[in-house]
């Protein structure tokens, strides 16, 4: 079963540091894992990179 993310962090370099509804919490490098290229090619613009939350009823990174 897939936990809901509680809380998001925009880090330097392209990572996030994430926390879990249950507790377990650690960095993700986005970069890394996408390429930022296609879909999350807009992730490249620093504004909107610092911009990520938590959407409140889905539990997941916007």
């Amino acid at each position: 079963m897939m936990k809901d993310v509680t809380e998001v962090q925009p880090l330097d370099g392209f990572r996030l540091f994430v926390r879990f509804e249950d507790g377990v919490s650690g960095e993700i490098d986005v970069q890394e894992i996408t390429g930022l290229k296609g879909v999350f090619s807009a992730l490249r613009d620093r504004r909107a990179f610092a911009a990520a939350s938590v959407h409140p009823d889905l539990g997941t990174v916007v």
